[in-house]
């Protein structure tokens, strides 16, 4: 699954693999309309990345700070010709939409960041 993320990111976006180092990885993904899985692969670089998007692999890309991330708000719509008329999550972040398989990722990525960023609350009271 490693490799083939890391293959995949350098065929679509030019990311050298010796560039980032892989940190783990997502429970897999069933993209609604191809019914096919997705094994999200996430990894850290600390130097500036090159973009180099293949135009046929990739329709459109933009850059966005991990803190706006965090701080977007995700909301969940249910659209007309969505499958089985389960909602789609939308991330509405620097002006742009990040929704769909990518979205649903990007939110349980963010999920995971969080619990470990947010320190537990106090115990119960008793």
């Amino acid at each position: 699954v490693v490799a083939t993320a890391l293959r995949e990111a350098h065929e679509e976006m030019g990311v050298e693999a010796s560039r980032v180092e892989v940190i783990g990885t997502l429970p897999p993904f069933m993209t609604r309309t191809s019914g096919r899985p997705v094994d999200p692969v996430v990894a850290l670089t600390t130097a500036p990345l090159e973009a180099r998007p293949d135009a046929f692999e990739v329709a459109d890309w933009f850059w966005v700070p991990l803190a706006d991330l965090l701080a977007a708000p995700v909301t969940e719509r249910t659209l007309p010709l969505a499958p089985l008329g389960r909602p789609v999550v939308f991330i509405e972040v620097g002006g742009r939409i990040i929704w769909g398989a990518t979205g649903a990722i990007v939110v349980e990525l963010l999920a995971r960041i969080r619990s470990r960023l947010d320190p537990p609350g106090p115990p119960p009271q008793r």
